[in-house]
């Protein structure tokens, strides 16, 4: 899998609000791509977050509910040293597990895009909130 890619593997069973928020750290534009496959899904369905600036969150957020567990989201970051012309993958993504409960999890996932290696130049929120 490519370094700019990250799945989350979300188990369970019944139904789930799915809710994805970001904010970008990074003087070049930051793009993501995510995608949510639920067991029943033959095809994904998409959001696409863009911006750039330092603590700035993307406008809007990704919400999907009942979507029929287990589920898998991935996220594709990207970014542009060019105003959006031309968007290169990222160098790195790392996956943190905040909170896992009986109802509610939480995820952050984030993306370098150059080499100061600080981690944190998209920072994605994952929220998972399931019921039968």
């Amino acid at each position: 899998m490519s370094n700019n890619i990250q799945t989350v593997n979300i188990p369970g069973k019944g139904e789930a609000t799915i809710t994805i928020t970001g904010v970008t750290n990074a003087a070049y534009i930051q793009n993501v791509i995510v995608e949510v496959i639920s067991s029943s899904s033959k095809s994904p369905q998409t959001g696409q977050f863009n911006g750039t600036g330092e603590d700035v969150p993307f406008k809007g957020h990704f919400s999907l509910t009942d979507v029929p567990l287990p589920a898998t989201v991935k996220f594709t970051f990207s970014y542009s040293k060019d105003g959006g012309s031309t968007y290169f993958p990222a160098h790195g993504t790392e996956q943190k597990t905040e909170k896992i409960g009986p109802v509610i999890n939480t995820y952050t996932v984030t993306s370098e895009d150059s080499e100061d290696n600080d981690d944190n130049d998209t920072v994605m929120e994952l929220s998972i909130h399931s019921y039968q």
